[in-house]
């Protein structure tokens, strides 16, 4: 950025030293000084004693503030900001003269106030239904997620059945080993009970 357009900082600058300056004025005159030590300004070595205090104690001040303004500006960033916003009001300056910064809408000051609550709801709506969409898509990839797991599942209790029923088929054949009845009982009503479960 070129150092015409950086203006802000060193306005602001002025502007501190010339306050300070203005403010010291009011308290650096002799006149003032002397007349709350009468008697002892009076005296030359008295007068020169003052002037000297007069001018430590003035010299001290306006360093201190010098200081002070120097710490909240970095503390609080000012010379970039205001560097920033002297690039961006020169952009849009350049923009502007070039045709190429066009507003499809009036001027902000020229809104009425329903029309900027209007465009707070929209906006407000329009965040509302983004989340919305988020949280639909997090419950729908949930759900693809449990249904997986269901028909995963359901495999496998359809493969249990299936091999209980080859060993219920395999214990109940005329040629295998005589089977007691409450056993296959037992068989016949843990298939019925797990068929139920499954469907």
């Amino acid at each position: 950025m070129e150092d015409k357009v950086k203006i802000r900082y060193t306005r602001l600058n002025q502007v501190c030293t010339k306050a300070l300056q203005q403010s010291i004025n009011r308290v650096d005159k002799w006149e003032k000084l002397s007349s709350c030590f009468p008697d002892y300004a009076s005296t030359e070595e008295g007068a020169a004693n003052l002037k000297n205090c007069q001018k430590q104690v003035v010299n001290f001040w306006k360093e201190l503030c010098k200081r002070e303004f120097g710490e909240i500006f970095k503390e609080r960033d000012i010379e970039v900001k205001l560097n920033d916003l002297d690039q961006l009001i020169h952009e849009a300056k350049v923009k502007v003269k070039a045709g190429e910064l066009i507003s499809d809408g009036p001027p902000i000051d020229k809104v009425t106030p329903e029309r900027l609550i209007t465009g707070n709801i929209h906006d407000l709506r329009q965040r509302a239904l983004k989340e919305l969409n988020i949280r639909l898509e997090t419950i729908d990839q949930m759900n693809t997620r449990l249904r997986e797991e269901i028909e995963e599942l359901n495999k496998q209790i359809d493969d249990d059945l299936t091999d209980l029923q080859k060993i219920y088929d395999k214990s109940l054949v005329p040629e295998a080993v005589e089977i007691d009845d409450t056993l296959a009982q037992g068989l016949r009503d843990m298939l019925l009970s797990l068929e139920e479960d499954n469907y």
